[in-house]
């Protein structure tokens, strides 16, 4: 391709950019007369629904709203008015009622004290049991120990006897022999050998050395006793004591010579138990004084 070539299709390519340039300029021009034709159109019809909607809210705010409060009070007014009931005379029916009623005259209840006091009265108290006299039985029972011993008699080879001597106490002051025989703590003591205070000696009869009775409770007692050789016994035991409990109350344990108001009735408690006093199948009671009548009026 030469130069004249180049130079025509450059020329024809400048003609075609212009022509083309020409053809769109047209048709913007074109376009953008139709948009603003149809925008005004828009606009006018717009303005017009808005100054119609202005004068319908004036014509409103203009108006005068309805009286909904007087409608209402008119209504109610045109209603008829209900009769009331006839009400009876309630305090008056209550008064007649009340004089119609028979007045009970009170039961005459009877002495609960004093029938107690009487029951009580009639229950032979046990006496409390005799104890042992506990020196006595010791004194016995060294007499017994010494009496088991062999007798003296005549030494051989020169030499004495052993004359058997019980000394009435022991001092821890002083020391003792072998074989010397005394009192302590209720018992009789024998040295084994040379004595230094206690030490040396045994306790061959034990007896006691002391007494200690306490009382726990209404009807429980408690001995302690001290033996000779240090050994102590502790014991308890119950008399079953006649102790008035007042009132039954139920799921109260009740102990042998509890007595208990039940009823009316006085009742004495012959084992421990948790039964109601009367009832069927109770067990551990028995009916110690029974309830009197009912007084009538004459």
């Amino acid at each position: 391709m030469n130069e004249r070539e180049l130079s025509l299709i450059k020329n024809i390519g400048e003609v075609l950019d212009a022509h083309i340039s020409g053809i769109t300029s047209q048709l913007n021009k074109s376009l953008q007369e139709q948009l603003n034709k149809s925008l005004q159109e828009h606009m006018t019809l717009v303005g017009g629904m808005l100054s119609s909607m202005g004068e319908e809210l004036h014509a409103l705010a203009k108006s005068t709203p309805p009286d909904f409060r007087g409608m209402v009070d008119e209504a109610i007014s045109a209603l008829p008015q209900p009769a009331p009931p006839d009400i009876p005379d309630i305090e008056k029916m209550v008064q007649d009622a009340v004089a119609q009623i028979e007045l009970l005259a009170a039961p005459t209840l009877p002495n609960i004290e004093r029938m107690v006091a009487e029951a009580i009265g009639r229950i032979e108290i046990p006496s409390a049991p005799e104890l042992p006299d506990l020196e006595k039985m010791v004194q016995e029972q060294v007499s017994m120990a010494v009496s088991a011993l062999p007798e003296a008699h005549d030494g051989a080879d020169g030499k004495d006897a052993l004359q058997l001597e019980i000394l009435p106490d022991i001092s821890e002051e002083k020391s003792y022999p072998r074989g010397t025989y005394a009192m302590h703590k209720g018992g009789l003591w024998r040295a084994y050998q040379k004595t230094v205070g206690l030490k040396g000696w045994e306790c061959v009869v034990s007896g006691v050395h002391s007494v200690d009775v306490e009382q726990n409770g209404q009807r429980e007692f408690r001995i302690n006793l001290s033996l000779s050789d240090g050994v102590v016994v502790d014991k308890s035991f119950t008399l079953p004591v006649l102790i008035y409990r007042g009132v039954f109350k139920a799921g109260e344990a009740y102990r042998q010579g509890d007595t208990v108001t039940w009823g009316g009735s006085l009742w004495h408690c012959d084992s421990e138990t948790l039964d109601k006093p009367g009832e069927i199948g109770s067990k551990g009671w028995t009916l110690a004084a029974k309830r009197g009548r009912d007084g009538k009026d004459k």
